[in-house]
């Protein structure tokens, strides 16, 4: 063969195979997907401590971005005490449900659900009969006045007895509430029946 044409055709292919992989697209990249945000409640605040009592749990999905619905995603749930259905999808308005049931002993049962990379809990208390009945035995606040200028604190203490025995009521989940500042909103009393919340002053007098 004449070295001449050997060379075009060389040549040719190799400009052949230059072009063709100068013209090779690149995949494209996907964008990255949003993180969720979770807004757990329920529709109780407390179950007897029976074994067969129950609520149910909802858990709203939404993507953090736009606040859209996060939609077709799975959530798991997981308890602490009792039982609870393990997972469901998402739907249309970002929601997911579980029911809880509640155990045949007392306390305090925290739910988690799960969905992507993020968590949300809840503490739902199970009490027993002789939890039923309780009063707030006292209520304190420590220092009892405090100076409008938005920083300074007051201890509140509520001290919560069983009706009956007058024994300390433990493990009981105590919400608070405020008209005036700011006020954290739960704690779960103690061995005494105690439970306290820190009350810090808003800059209006009252």
């Amino acid at each position: 063969m004449d070295k001449k044409l050997l060379f075009k055709r060389l040549l040719f292919i190799g400009i052949a195979c230059i072009t063709i992989t100068g013209c090779r697209k690149e995949s494209p990249t996907p964008p990255p997907t949003p993180d969720v945000v979770i807004a757990l409640t329920a529709n109780n605040d407390s179950l007897p401590a029976d074994g067969m009592s129950s609520l149910t749990v909802t858990a709203v999905v939404i993507y953090s971005d736009d606040n859209s619905p996060a939609t077709s995603l799975i959530v798991r749930f997981l308890t602490t005490m009792g039982k609870v259905t393990q997972r469901d999808t998402t739907d249309s308005n970002g929601i997911a449900t579980a029911t809880l049931v509640s155990d045949e002993v007392a306390g305090n049962s925290t739910i988690t659900a799960y969905c992507e990379n993020k968590n949300k809990s809840i503490t739902i208390p199970f009490y027993s009969e002789a939890q039923e009945n309780v009063y707030i035995a006292s209520l304190t606040a420590t220092p009892d006045t405090i100076s409008a200028n938005g920083a300074s604190q007051s201890f509140i203490t509520a001290a919560f007895k069983y009706d009956g025995t007058n024994e300390p009521a433990d493990s009981l989940v105590v919400y608070f509430n405020a008209t005036l500042g700011g006020i954290t909103y739960l704690d779960t009393t103690d061995a005494n029946g105690l439970a306290t919340a820190v009350l810090t002053s808003s800059t209006t007098y009252h």
